[in-house]
């Protein structure tokens, strides 16, 4: 009976050329067996080409937020030139006595960047790599400048 057993798995056809049983390979089998793995072929083709379209996807977003934080970070340069200005401004005006101690002392207290020395202010002053920060802090900066503009335009009668 066992011999048997092993006679009649011997006798099998399949649809792989190098498992081919007694009665060797069965094309009908083969042909199954090709669009089985045809399938999985396509199936993986489709899977590279979604990865791929969001890779390039993303690569293109990359660009985008790195451009939009090199904006951010020109625009801070320009309003940190700018604070510096402002500072140079209201040592001036203390400079000509046109602005109190007690004044003084008020501004520093709300813009405590005026006493920053030029090492210090450059230490301070670096390239933010995220652009919320970068934002936030842009926005910061901007509202202070604008303040104290409008502080200094006072304090010189304009």
């Amino acid at each position: 009976m066992l011999s048997a057993a092993i006679y009649l798995l011997g006798c099998q056809t399949t649809g792989d050329p190098k498992r081919g049983g007694l009665f060797s390979w069965d094309e009908k089998k083969a042909k199954q067996r090709q669009q089985v793995l045809a399938d999985k072929k396509h199936k993986k083709q489709n899977e590279i080409a979604k990865i791929t379209q969001k890779n390039t996807s993303l690569e293109r977003v990359k660009r985008e937020n790195a451009i939009s934080l090199m904006e951010i970070n020109n625009t801070l340069l320009k309003l940190r030139e700018e604070q510096e200005s402002l500072r140079n401004q209201i040592s001036q005006l203390r400079a000509d006595n046109m602005i109190s101690e007690g004044k003084l002392r008020d501004l520093v207290n709300r813009y405590p960047w005026l006493v920053f020395n030029e090492r210090k202010a450059k230490h301070s002053f670096f390239n933010l790599d995220q652009e919320s920060l970068a934002l936030d802090t842009m926005r910061d900066i901007e509202k202070k400048n604008k303040s104290l503009v409008e502080e200094i335009l006072l304090l010189i009668g304009n």
